[in-house]
Formats: structure tokens, C-alpha cells, sequence
């Protein structure tokens, strides 16, 4: 620490406002949040299982765009199990006044 200036604090853009980690391992985190629970993260990138949430807040909060589901009108979900493929199949509809949307 300076003795004169003491600590300071700069902007840097491979890091959000008062995280521990940077925008790409962010990014890894919520990506791999999308695709397995919060103990496979925590194991893998060795970081606690609260600050997985905090940093899922925090892209949600960057990334998204906060009007999204504005007009929304429904959101239907549908998953069904074939005994004879085993296979699960998940249908997601998204009805606006304009849009359906299916997976």
C-alpha cells in the first residue's frame, strides 16, 4: 500500500464492479449453470456455492436484457418419458400476441 495514496481502485474491463473473478470466468460459471447444478460448478472451478449464485445475479444482471418477457402472455412446459427409447423429451412453448415458440 502507498503510504501516501493509500489503496485505490480502478475500472478494468475484464472485471464487473465489485467481483472477485473476471468477466470470462463469470461467464464460464453462468454458462455451466445452464448445464449442470451448483455442485458440479463448485467442484470444478473450486469456488463456493453461494458465490456461484452471486455470480449468476451479476451476469443475469449485466447480460439479460431486463425487458424480455415483456408481453408475455404464457408459458407452457410439457415433458414426457418414452419407456420404449428412454429418452426424456421436453417441450417449451412461449405464446406472445404475435409468437409461439417450441423446442
Amino acid at each position: 500500500m502507498c503510504p501516501e495514496h493509500g489503496v485505490r481502485t480502478e475500472a478494468v474491463p475484464f472485471a464487473r464492479w465489485d467481483a472477485d473473478f473476471t468477466r470470462d470466468f463469470e461467464a464460464l460459471a453462468a454458462w455451466l449453470a445452464t448445464r449442470t447444478d451448483k455442485t458440479t460448478i463448485t467442484r470444478m472451478l473450486r469456488i463456493h456455492w453461494r458465490t456461484v449464485g452471486r455470480i449468476i445475479a451479476r451476469v443475469c444482471a449485466d447480460e439479460l436484457d431486463p425487458d424480455r418477457l415483456d408481453g408475455l402472455v404464457e408459458i407452457g412446459i410439457d415433458r414426457s418419458l418414452s419407456s420404449r427409447m428412454r429418452r426424456c423429451r421436453r417441450e417449451i412453448s412461449v405464446q406472445r400476441p404475435a409468437c409461439r415458440w417450441a423446442c
